[in-house]
């Protein structure tokens, strides 16, 4: 996004006056949650409404876990709701791995494992939003297991455009045998494009550090990395289709990828991601706080080669950028920026119980800019960070809204913030604030992850809480 060149300091006080923006945010009745643990996703936003799918996050539940759908109307009001249960294997429900948001359908993937029936399972179910009906349970992935504690792994990947779902499995350890995996590939209305079964020359381990990609052109890649708590630490690159794999070592003396996502830039498939330069492998807990991580890269696809790599240069203290993970990517034009942040979770016994207190660590971030050719722009260092408890982590990182002028950050510092960059305007927003049924006026936070965006239309959607409580906002500017 290149910013309009203005040729006197008069005319840029002008412009930035007279196109300030206004936020005008509206808040709906509260509500409360019927557990610590459900988590809240906002889907099918229009000008006149959205849904809501929610269900529990992180709850041992083997027998049921339950989806739950809600529309809501132009006033913020519920006025349908619909329940599906997730599929069982046996007596086992499954666990949810992804959900996708297409324009008018949900697709829910799980996985479950029995031992009697000796598979280990990946479903699909998908929700028509104008039917309201759940479409039959479709099997996508199946392996043979012996034991659930021996029962391989599966991944899931969507492509950029969610026109394609990769899903990766790696079959169960076998000692003294090499790595074996499955591969699939499917279309967004799940019919299956390709598979592929693929022994490895790594060895079968019992655990892997490896990250499934799959790009809009449905080709698969998986980065796998090996003894990063080592100096000799290496990076491979598998590139997988129907009939072929390659493998490539990418990592170097001085470069090692840590956290990655697959982009398209309209003109190619590119990885984007943080690198270590590999001198301090190793993670002490309790005293170094996270991962190292030294900058940026940007990996083409097509040529197999590294087109950017860029070390820290941002204002502030650039070395508490460490376990950095990606929040999220825009293409705009010739620009693409990367939203990364530092997200740690430690936990430790509640007194004098056997329950674990989780603490979650968000930030310091760091927003970057690059050209799509690779060429670094621009990197703001974002200084703050907070450490939020249990179920409370879901007030922690951002939300980035890209505009027709700049880019915005919703996130919460020590209350409800929007920031601005890369733009010429100034932003104006009231102070969140929301009622009690006492009447009595609060000052909530948000839940990032809930801001979802109206097509076309200068409107987004999210969640806010205080204590237990929460609230839906529209926001129109």
């Amino acid at each position: 996004m290149r910013l309009k060149h203005i040729t006197t300091i008069a005319l840029s006080i002008f412009t930035a006056l007279s196109f300030a923006q206004q936020y005008n945010i509206e808040a709906s009745s509260q509500y409360e949650k019927g557990h610590p643990n459900e988590v809240h996703h906002i889907a099918f936003q229009t000008a006149y409404g959205f849904s809501t799918y929610g269900y529990l996050d992180n709850v041992f539940m083997d027998n049921t876990k339950e989806i739950t759908i809600t529309k809501y109307d132009q006033e913020l009001k519920a006025f349908d709701t619909y329940k599906f249960n997730l599929p069982k294997l046996g007596n086992r429900a499954a666990d949810l791995l992804k959900v996708i948001e297409l324009e008018n359908k949900l697709v829910f993937i799980s996985k479950s494992m029995d031992k009697a029936k000796a598979a280990h399972e990946v479903y699909a179910q998908v929700y028509n939003n104008e039917t309201g009906v759940v479409e039959d349970t479709k099997t996508l992935a199946s392996i043979a297991i012996e034991k659930l504690s021996k029962s391989g792994f599966f991944q899931v990947s969507i492509s950029p455009d969610n026109t394609k779902i990769g899903i990766l499995a790696n079959l169960p350890f076998v000692k003294k045998t090499k790595e074996k995996i499955k591969v699939w590939v499917y279309d967004s209305n799940l019919n299956e494009l390709w598979k592929a079964n693929h022994t490895l020359e790594f060895d079968s381990e019992r655990a892997y550090d490896e990250t499934l990609l799959v790009s809009n052109s449905t080709e698969a890649f998986i980065l796998k990395k090996q003894d990063y708590h080592k100096k000799t630490a290496t990076a491979h690159l598998l590139k997988i289709n129907s009939s072929t794999i390659d493998v490539s070592l990418i990592s170097k003396s001085d470069f090692k990828p840590r956290d990655v996502k697959l982009i398209s830039t309209g003109i190619n498939d590119v990885l984007l991601g943080f690198y270590w330069d590999g001198k301090k492998p190793a993670v002490q807990m309790n005293t170094t706080p996270g991962d190292d991580t030294q900058g940026v890269f940007m990996y083409d696809l097509d040529s197999n080669k590294i087109t950017a790599q860029h070390k820290w240069n941002a204002q502030g203290n650039t070395n508490d950028l460490k376990s950095l993970k990606i929040v999220d990517t825009k293409v705009f034009a010739d620009d693409i920026y990367i939203l990364g942040e530092k997200q740690l979770t430690d936990s430790e016994f509640k007194p004098n119980s056997t329950e674990l207190k989780y603490s979650h660590t968000f930030g310091p971030a760091i927003l970057i800019n690059l050209n799509v050719d690779g060429t670094l722009k621009k990197m703001n260092f974002i200084f703050d960070s907070k450490v939020f408890q249990d179920e409370q982590k879901e007030k922690g990182s951002f939300y980035m809204l890209e505009t027709v002028d700049g880019l915005r950050l919703f996130y919460n510092k020590n209350s409800f913030t929007i920031s601005s960059y890369y733009a010429e305007d100034k932003v104006t927003y009231p102070t969140l604030s929301a009622k009690r049924p006492s009447g009595s006026t609060l000052y909530p936070h948000l839940i990032p992850h809930s801001v979802t965006p109206v097509s076309n239309h200068n409107m987004i959607y999210f969640i806010s809480k205080y204590d237990s409580n929460y609230w839906f906002h529209r926001v129109t500017w």
